[in-house]
């Protein structure tokens, strides 16, 4: 399973399949369970589960029998979680989604660009200047 990113894609769908979650037609890495219990979302090999407690540890740990799966967090209402450079807040009536603030300053170094505080910075020094 090292280094090929089909491998882990590969062995998830096999228990996939044994545990009837179905592929969503408007949606290729998201499984449903049967019944709408819970929900799975692939990303190579991040997993993102939504759904019912029982059924969601029912798989997590279905998977766990056959692979390694370490648990990154918990969306129960008040916590914060991070998948993929998102943070998913449990707001109890809502979930909010942002982005890492790592994440946007690594894209912000990637293409040169400055956060607004950044930018302020830099006006007020070049206003200092004149």
């Amino acid at each position: 399973m090292y280094g090929l990113r089909s491998s882990p894609q590969d062995h998830l769908a096999s228990i996939r399949r044994e545990l009837g979650y179905i592929q969503l037609t408007s949606e290729p890495d998201v499984y449903k369970h049967p019944e709408g219990k819970a929900y799975i979302m692939v990303y190579v090999d991040g997993l993102l589960f939504v759904g019912e407690t029982e059924e969601i540890n029912n798989i997590f740990n279905k998977i766990q029998e056959k692979m390694l799966l370490r648990a990154t967090g918990e969306a129960s209402p008040g916590n914060t979680s991070s998948f993929l450079g998102r943070r998913i807040t449990n707001k109890r009536d809502h979930f909010d989604m942002s982005l890492d603030d790592e994440y946007v300053d690594n894209i912000s170094l990637d293409f040169g660009i400055f956060h607004t505080s950044e930018r302020e910075s830099a006006r007020e020094r070049e206003r200092e200047s004149e």
